[in-house]
C-alpha cells in the first residue's frame, strides 16, 4: 500500500505495532506532509478476470464453503447464479481454463493434452503477473494455480471466522522481526505519584522486578499437488478432502504448540505450574470455583517500597473441554438457582455466578494423542484465564505480524504433470511468565 514509506514500516515492526497501528501512523505523515493519496494502480475487469471470478466461486461451493461466507467475497447475485450450476467437477475446471488460454477441448478430450496444454502456459501467466503489475497489457492470466491458490486462501478463512483455533484468541500476541531469539521485558513495580516539588520538578520513578523473557519464531508448513490421476479421476471429493486436510493442518498447529506448553505435569521449579495455581483432585463445582476465583482475584505488587493490592477486575474465561459444557452452563448460566426442601416447598435464589465467566472450550484438552498422558491432559481439566493479555502466561509470536498463514501456488518440476499449492507460517507460542492462570483437574 505505501511503498513510499518503507521506513515507518519498519520502525513499526520494530515496535511491535498492529498492521492497524502502522497504516493509520503512515497516513497521519502522508497529512502532515502533504503528500498525495496513492493513486489507483487496479486495472478494470477483464473476461479473464470474471471467468477467474467463476470458476473460484464455483470451486468454493463444491467445497462446501458456506454462501453466506462467500457473498461477503463475491456478491450475493453472483453465488445465487452461480449456485444454479452444477457441481464443478475437476474434469470440467481444467478444460474450461485450456479453453480460457486458448485451447480447443471438450468434455470428450484426451485429458493429457488438457494439462499438457495448461503445462506449457504457465510460463506465458507467470509473464504476465510481472507484465500486469507495471499496468502493461499482457497474456491471459488465468491459471489453475492462481485458482488453487486463490480458493485455498478463501477456505483457509473462512475456517478461521467461524470456528477460530484456540491458541490466537488468549495469547498476548509478538511480532518479531525475524527468526533470531528477541528478548522482551515485562515491567513491574513503580511508585506512588509524588507532590510536584515548589521548583516544578518531578521526581524519577524507579520500577521493580524487570522480568524478561524471549521470543522467537517455528516455520510449518504443507503443500498440496492436484495431479494427473486425481484430474483423470474426475472427484471432487478427493479434492475437498486433500484441501482441507491442509487448511487443517495450519488450523491445529497454534493449539498445538500451546498445548504442549499447557499441560505439563506440575512440579516444584517447573514454569507456570506450582502448588498455588496447579490442583489436582479439584472438580468443576460451585464450592471449588468459588475457592480458586477467591485465591487468584487479588494479587499484591512492589511498588516503590510499598505492597499495593491489585484487584483483577477483568472478564475472566472458564476453559473447559467439550464434555463440560453442561456442567460449565449449570454453574455460569443460570440466573436463578432452584431448590427443593425437605419440606416439599420449591425455593430459588439468585445465582452469584450468573454471567461471571465466558465460557470458552479448549477441544483438544483431553487428547492424549497430540499431547500423551500427562496429569491434566484430561476431559476433567478445567482453567481460570483472565481474558487482559497483561496476565497471560504465553505468548503467540509472528513473523512481521503475519497473523495467518501464507498461501501461494507453486511452480512444479516438469516430471510433475499437474498443479500445485502450498502454505506455510512463520509462528511460534513461547512462554512469557506465570501470573494469574489457575489449572484444575477433576
Amino acid at each position: 500500500e505505501f511503498p513510499e514509506n518503507v521506513d515507518l514500516i519498519e520502525k513499526g515492526f520494530d515496535e511491535n505495532k498492529t498492521a492497524e497501528e502502522i497504516r493509520n501512523s503512515i497516513k497521519v505523515h502522508r497529512y502532515e506532509n502533504n503528500m498525495p493519496a496513492l493513486p489507483n494502480t487496479q486495472l478494470p475487469k477483464t473476461k479473464d478476470d470474471e471467468f477467474s471470478s467463476e470458476i473460484k466461486l464455483r470451486m468454493c461451493l463444491s467445497l462446501n464453503m458456506k454462501p453466506e461466507f462467500l457473498e461477503s467475497k463475491f456478491g450475493k447475485e453472483a453465488v445465487e447464479k452461480a449456485a444454479a450450476k452444477p457441481m464443478l467437477s475437476p474434469g470440467e475446471m481444467v478444460v474450461r481454463v485450456a479453453n480460457q488460454i486458448g485451447g480447443g477441448f471438450d468434455p470428450y478430450s484426451d485429458i493429457d493434452d488438457v494439462c499438457k496444454h495448461i503445462k506449457s502456459h504457465q510460463m506465458a501467466m507467470d509473464q504476465t503477473e510481472a507484465l500486469r503489475l507495471n499496468n502493461s497489457p499482457g497474456f491471459s492470466t488465468v491459471s489453475l494455480s492462481n485458482i488453487l491458490e486463490s480458493v485455498s486462501q478463501i477456505q483457509l478463512e473462512e475456517r478461521w471466522k467461524l470456528d477460530p483455533p484456540f491458541a490466537p484468541r488468549v495469547l498476548k500476541e509478538a511480532s518479531n522481526k525475524d527468526f533470531r531469539p528477541t528478548q522482551k521485558m515485562r515491567v513491574q513495580g513503580g511508585e506512588v505519584w509524588d507532590k510536584v516539588q515548589k521548583d516544578g520538578t518531578l521526581k524519577h520513578t524507579t520500577f521493580g522486578t524487570e522480568n524478561f523473557y524471549t521470543t522467537k519464531l517455528d516455520t510449518v508448513g504443507k503443500m498440496l499437488v492436484l495431479d494427473r490421476p486425481t484430474i483423470i479421476n474426475d472427484d471432487m471429493d478427493v479434492i475437498s478432502d486433500m484441501m482441507d486436510a491442509m487448511v487443517e493442518g495450519a488450523y491445529m498447529v497454534p493449539d498445538m504448540k500451546l498445548g504442549n506448553l499447557l499441560f505439563e505435569a506440575a512440579g516444584a521449579g517447573q514454569f507456570f505450574v506450582n502448588a498455588d495455581n496447579s490442583n489436582t483432585s479439584t472438580a468443576l463445582t460451585r464450592t471449588n470455583l468459588s475457592a480458586r476465583y477467591k485465591k487468584l482475584m487479588t494479587y499484591n505488587e512492589v511498588r516503590g517500597g510499598l505492597t499495593w493490592k491489585n484487584m483483577v477486575n477483568d472478564k475472566w474465561w472458564l476453559v473447559i473441554d467439550p464434555t463440560m459444557e453442561e456442567t460449565a452452563w449449570e454453574i455460569i448460566k443460570q440466573d436463578v438457582i432452584v431448590g427443593n426442601t425437605t419440606a416439599n416447598t420449591i425455593q430459588g435464589q439468585k445465582n452469584f455466578w450468573f454471567n461471571k465467566f465466558e465460557i470458552i472450550m479448549f477441544p483438544q484438552m483431553s487428547n492424549t494423542s497430540l499431547f500423551g498422558s500427562g496429569t491434566f491432559v484430561s476431559a476433567g481439566t478445567w482453567f481460570l484465564w483472565p481474558k487482559s493479555v497483561k496476565f497471560s502466561p504465553y505468548v503467540i509470536t509472528y513473523l512481521r505480524g503475519r497473523k495467518s498463514p501464507t498461501i501461494e501456488r507453486v511452480s512444479l518440476p516438469e516430471n510433475i504433470l499437474g498443479s500445485g499449492v502450498r502454505g506455510y507460517w512463520d509462528v511460534e507460542v513461547d512462554e512469557r511468565e506465570r501470573l494469574l492462570i489457575d489449572r484444575n483437574n477433576g
